[in-house]
């Protein structure tokens, strides 16, 4: 027998369903663990937020400290390393929607290179804003970076380390390691 059923033969039940969603929906309530366990499922179990932070809850909560505290957490609060990103990587390869991490200007740059040769690519702030190519001749190893759009002044250094990385990763024989922009 469902609830409304019951609600509909006793009032009582009625007035506890309602209860119930009142209190759920005005006491700030958390989940605790466990609800399951292995291969196991359950109802959940909750409690007040006050009784599982042990101590009273503000009376006027910051609605900023609220948004901070909830993106420090989740994100984006931050902004994504910059990252220098192989040929071929399925990073760049993988998505049925390039869109999402391969911007339309950079797309034919990317995806109609000659001979099916895909670049690496250069990520700033989590999308692809460039490629890059590593070319070597005996003692010498020069990275060249061309990118769509001018990095700031912390991606830039952020870029130089990231390309010395991979200029002792990849050439570390070199006499001469050379990065470009």
């Amino acid at each position: 027998m469902s609830r409304r059923d019951e609600a509909t033969l006793c009032p009582r039940a009625l007035n506890r369903a309602l209860l119930e969603l009142t209190i759920r929906n005005l006491l700030p309530l958390v989940q605790i663990p466990p609800r399951g366990l292995w291969r196991t499922s359950g109802q959940p179990v909750l409690a007040t937020a006050q009784q599982w932070l042990g101590k009273p809850l503000a009376r006027r909560p910051s609605l900023q400290a609220l948004i901070r505290r909830y993106l420090a957490a989740f994100g984006p609060a931050t902004s994504a390393p910059v990252r220098l990103v192989a040929p071929f990587d399925n990073l760049v390869l993988s998505h049925a929607d390039r869109g999402r991490i391969v911007p339309e200007p950079l797309r034919r740059t990317i995806f109609s290179s000659k001979n099916g040769q895909i670049p690496g690519t250069v990520l700033l702030d989590g999308f692809v804003a460039g490629t890059w190519r590593l070319e070597q001749q005996r003692q010498r190893a020069v990275l060249q970076l061309e990118l769509l759009r001018r990095p700031s002044r912390q991606e830039r250094t952020a870029l130089r380390d990231e390309g010395e990385r991979l200029l002792l990763f990849a050439a570390p024989e070199a006499a001469h390691r050379e990065l470009l922009f």
